[in-house]
């Protein structure tokens, strides 16, 4: 007789019964959930692809990793502990390809039990190509100038060409490469520098050297310059022999250093007139001479000849 009072009171009003029920297990789920903490940070992105393939396009080099779970737990993984890549290792040709952003628990993010990790990106679309190599040449990047005076007249490259590798595409047009730039400025010696390549782009580099030898040749500028009016000088005129009317100035070319023809001065310039030969009054045709400060050269000088009236002494006081 009380087993069937019983089962009346437990049959008796069952739909609120279940509704309590139900009501006290969401209950407990949403303080469950509402309780658990959430962790972010930021871990590197693995590309996997197949063997001789490579990325040609932009894509994102890190993702963002969501932890969910208690906060003892969660607190507990470092960034290492999650291992994020996209395996595009699948594909043997070359196209526009489509790949799950998966991830690994390793360390203390593998013994967590409840934990809940998720990324963003889930998923990425990436373009591959072949990877190649090329071998091209290589220019210097330089700037600035030497000092006043001074010129780079030669320079060299050791090596002289350089292998890239990089997406087929990105090979295609590409014929030479450059150095990082070289400064000139107030040199006046030869020098020798290690320089390293300049890559702009970031999907090539370079498997062997990445960097040169540079040696600049420097010189001092060599000038041309003509000097007028440059005075003349007799030598060896006998005393009792005058010139009946003196010769305007001549003209002499130097050849040198900027620096050296810029510091010249007029007045250590001459022109030397041999009259040694002269042994009396009359016309006498005669040689004549520039004479110049050492470290110049002379291209050129008027008259190269000179044609004098010599008259006596006596002759000309009278």
């Amino acid at each position: 007789m009380w087993l069937g009072k019983l089962g009346r009171s437990i049959v008796r009003g069952w739909p609120a019964k279940i509704m309590s029920f139900a009501a006290a297990i969401f209950l407990f789920l949403f303080h469950s959930v509402t309780s658990l903490e959430e962790r972010y940070f930021t871990v590197p992105l693995q590309i996997e692809v197949s063997e001789g393939y490579v990325v040609s396009g932009a894509y994102p080099h890190s993702v963002r990793v969501t932890l969910r779970g208690n906060e003892e737990t969660i607190y507990r993984i470092l960034e290492e502990d999650v291992s994020v890549y996209a395996d595009f290792s699948s594909h043997q040709s070359e196209g526009l390809f489509r790949s799950p952003v998966e991830f690994e628990g390793l360390g203390t993010a593998a013994e967590a039990g409840s934990l809940e990790i998720s990324v963003e990106p889930n998923e990425l679309t990436l373009e591959i190509e072949k990877n190649i190599r090329k071998n091209v040449e290589v220019f210097p990047s330089m700037t600035g100038l030497p000092a006043k005076g001074y010129d780079m007249t030669q320079f060299f490259v050791n090596p002289n060409t350089v292998q890239v590798e990089g997406p087929r595409s990105h090979l295609k047009e590409l014929s030479t490469v450059l150095t990082e730039t070289i400064d000139l400025t107030g040199r006046t010696n030869d020098f020798t520098q290690r320089v390293a390549l300049s890559n702009e782009d970031p999907y090539l580099v370079f498997p062997g050297e990445s960097s040169v030898e540079f040696l600049g040749i420097i010189r001092a500028t060599i000038l041309v310059k003509d000097f007028e009016d440059v005075g003349m000088v007799w030598l060896d005129l006998d005393e009792d022999l005058v010139i009946d009317i003196l010769p305007e100035g001549g003209s002499i070319k130097l050849q040198g250093a900027q620096t050296s023809l810029e510091s010249l001065n007029p007045a250590d310039l001459f022109i030397s007139v041999d009259c040694s030969s002269i042994k009396g009054p009359g016309i006498h045709i005669v040689d004549v001479r520039p004479e110049v400060p050492p470290g110049v050269n002379v291209l050129d000088w008027s008259p190269e000849k000179i044609t004098l009236n010599i008259i006596e002494r006596q002759a000309e006081e009278e």
